[in-house]
């Protein structure tokens, strides 16, 4: 059986009582919460969600950003984005497992 490693970080008090009670009213604890998205970083090899649009290739001034979900990355003109409380955006097809992270 392997051993588990402990990563240690310091938030300020208030800080971790408001995560407690938004990670409470999904059923998980801070620590969990970490997990996941520790594990959702290793499963997309960078961030489980971006930090912002990426702009389409050669775009000019007439064509819109690319929309892209924070989550999957799935991308493309159609795609109907939600807006999570972090101010991240996810597609529909995601939104039932980043309600779990968001």
């Amino acid at each position: 059986m392997k051993k588990n490693s402990s990563v240690s970080v310091r938030i300020e008090p208030e800080i971790k009582e408001q995560l407690e009670v938004i990670f409470a009213k999904h059923g998980m604890t801070v620590t969990q919460a970490v997990r996941l998205f520790l594990n959702a970083s290793v499963k997309k090899k960078g961030l489980p969600f971006d930090l912002g649009f990426d702009e389409v290739p050669g775009a000019g001034k007439e064509q819109q950003p690319l929309r892209r979900c924070d989550f999957c990355g799935n991308s493309g003109a159609q795609i109907k984005l939600i807006k999570s409380p972090l101010g991240t955006c996810i597609c529909e097809d995601c939104s039932l497992i980043c309600k779990i992270l968001f």
